[in-house]
């Protein structure tokens, strides 16, 4: 598991590719999510904390997700996830939902 400190770095390493990336931590932020949006761009993402499952019910764009474990390595990626689909990954801590035209790069964190 990732202390504070760490956590803020990583937090930090993805806000380089996404610097309008905003953390869902209210139940109403993380049920909406992406949902209503008819375009991303590359700079947008949603960080979901403590997650191992999204979903794109009433989407109308495809999405990339990123799982990741505690200590902030990629256990999974899903460079298009389609409406009206789910995703799951047991070993997951935490989700990033990117434009699946993202630049961000698939390294592990520490």
């Amino acid at each position: 598991m990732m202390t504070e400190d760490e956590y803020l770095l990583f937090i930090r390493y993805l806000t380089f590719y996404m610097q309008r990336l905003c953390i869902a931590t209210t139940f109403k932020q993380r049920f909406v999510g992406l949902m209503g949006l008819h375009s991303l761009t590359v700079d947008k993402g949603l960080y979901l904390p403590h997650c191992k499952a999204v979903h794109t019910f009433f989407m109308r764009i495809p999405i990339r997700v990123i799982f990741f474990d505690k200590q902030g390595q990629v256990v999974r990626d899903i460079p298009q996830l389609q409406p009206w689909s789910w995703a799951y990954c047991r070993e997951a801590d935490s989700v990033l939902e990117c434009s699946v035209n993202s630049l961000f790069t698939l390294k592990n964190f520490k």
